[in-house]
């Protein structure tokens, strides 16, 4: 179980990604809110190298990014490459297990400035 102080970091550290994340890409914004209630409500697990399987937002069904590519109808409606709730809520859980848990020596969040960075361009 998650102490609280870790999941004030982790909360927090959300909000960095979606703000720096939205003000980049102001036209994600609502994807990038969904998928940061993904991160936080819905399991993201690895299946397998570069397979994931992601809850869906309703929570009555999984959805698979293999590769970076999702099976969601918004993905392949819009091709490859295109930005969907659950590839972005991947790179923000991927982003948050990076920065891992935080210091007991530290106070305050770690700013997020390379929020999403490393997935950025998978979303061009």
């Amino acid at each position: 179980m998650k102490s609280i102080e870790t999941e004030d970091f982790t909360i927090r550290e959300l909000r960095n990604i979606v703000e720096k994340a939205s003000r980049d890409n102001p036209h994600l914004t609502s994807r990038l809110e969904k998928a940061a209630f993904l991160v936080l409500l819905r399991p993201i697990e690895p299946l397998g190298d570069h397979h994931y399987q992601i809850k869906s937002e309703d929570g009555l069904r999984y959805y698979e990014v293999i590769n970076g590519h999702c099976q969601c109808h918004d993905y392949v409606r819009h091709g490859p490459g295109h930005p969907c709730k659950h590839r972005l809520a991947l790179a923000m859980s991927q982003r948050l297990e990076s920065l891992g848990p935080p210091s007991p020596f530290h106070r305050g969040s770690t700013p997020a400035d390379d929020a999403l960075e490393s997935q950025e361009a998978h979303f061009e």
